[in-house]
């Protein structure tokens, strides 16, 4: 019996070996086609996650290749069959094609996404902020106040100068030229300041200024800008058509109107000799002598030059009394003298002093005035007259 199982073992041993030394030969071909394949997909797709995937594929090959090694495994995977080996290659090879496909497919996502990635996001566009603007209206009428016409208007950072400006203009013409058919562009100026960043006032007169100014906002959370149009003549251009004249604004507030600057005036000062008319030396030395003979002395007076007559007050001499008094002594015929005032109404408070108070001509004249200065008398109360019969109170008498 033992020498039967000796003959029957050993073509046992003889089949297997041939067979475990010959599957280390076809694992190798089996293999260098798979990684061929493996590496022409790769260069096809060259993206980094099927470089990953590859590997682990050949990584998953060499495990399958140590299994069907009879050095490397157990004894007891002689009973496999050797038909295992290649098919379980195959079925790898597969999945490993269908795990590349998915590289592919990332790899076209990927390069679209870097299509776009060349060219990197813009960041979003934030949107347009308000900006509140205090608008101060400055007439040459309220140049001259303490408290000039006020408004506002919102607008936001992102319109451009024109429309700006046109707002701007509408509220000028509403404020500054109400009744002006036509307003140029040259009608009006503007500045605008900033509380704390830009306090002093700046021109507002181009797109350059404006883009100052919208610069200058972004600093504030919620600007506020004040804004000053002024008003003056425009520079009107000779030859051009449709050029109105400039009309003053209504006074609609029940201002009296302003004038510019007067005219500054020449100092008075005392005449030159070469300067005084020949016919007037004589006036004016007569006036130094009535100056020195009708000097008021009295300390409780309050003119320096008084006509004292014999009976009655202080009357008050000025130089329009002086003059006429003067030139009615030069005229001669006994109209005036030192002592006599000339017969004029400037010396009709005295008249009834002087002699030229008994004249009937003015006496005549006196009495109308007084007349038409005086009030008309009061109606006189009305008379009722009541006629009664004599037999009225007969039948009340005793028989």
């Amino acid at each position: 019996m033992p020498p039967k199982k000796s003959t029957k073992s050993l073509p046992a041993t003889a089949d297997t070996t041939p067979q475990q030394n010959n599957q280390p030969d076809t694992a190798p071909k089996l293999m260098s086609v798979v990684l061929a394949a493996l590496r022409e997909e790769e260069e096809s797709g060259s993206t980094n996650n099927s470089s990953s995937d590859s590997s682990d594929n050949d990584e998953e090959i060499t495990n399958t290749a140590d299994e069907s090694n009879p050095e490397a495994g157990e004894e007891d995977n002689e009973s496999d069959p050797p038909q295992e080996v290649p098919i379980a290659v195959l079925q790898k090879r597969a999945k490993a094609s269908k795990n590349a496909a998915t590289p592919k497919s990332f790899a076209k996502k990927t390069t679209e996404q870097g299509s776009d990635a060349g060219n990197p996001p813009t960041a979003p566009v934030p949107p347009a902020r308000k900006i509140n603007y205090n608008l101060l209206f400055f007439s040459a009428e309220d140049l001259a106040c303490c408290n000039p016409k006020a408004g506002y208007l919102i607008l936001g950072d992102d319109i451009p100068w024109e429309d700006f400006y046109a707002h701007m203009k509408i509220k000028a013409c509403d404020q500054l030229f109400p009744n002006q058919p036509v307003v140029h562009n040259n009608s009006f100026d503007m500045n605008f300041a900033i509380a704390r960043h830009v306090p002093i006032p700046l021109s507002l007169a181009s797109a350059a200024d404006y883009a100052h100014l919208t610069n200058a906002s972004k600093i504030k959370k919620n600007p506020t800008i004040k804004v000053s149009l002024t008003s003056h003549t425009p520079n009107l251009e000779p030859g051009k058509e449709n050029i109105a004249t400039a009309v003053a604004p209504a006074q609609d507030n029940g201002r009296p109107e302003l004038k510019g600057p007067a005219e500054k005036k020449k100092k008075s000062r005392a005449p030159r000799e070469t300067n005084i008319l020949p016919a007037n030396f004589a006036i004016n030395s007569k006036i130094r002598t009535l100056w020195e003979q009708w000097e008021c002395n009295v300390t409780s007076c309050k003119s320096d030059f008084c006509f004292v007559p014999a009976e009655g007050l202080h009357f008050p001499l000025g130089h329009g009394h002086f003059e006429k008094w003067a030139a009615a002594i030069l005229r001669g015929d006994n109209l005036a003298s030192m002592e006599k005032l000339p017969n004029i109404l400037l010396f009709d408070p005295v008249s009834s002093h002087t002699a030229g108070s008994k004249s009937p001509l003015l006496q005549a004249r006196l009495n109308v005035i007084t007349k038409e200065k005086a009030p008309p008398p009061p109606p006189a109360a009305p008379v009722v007259n009541v006629i009664l019969p004599n037999d009225m109170f007969n039948p009340y008498q005793h028989p």
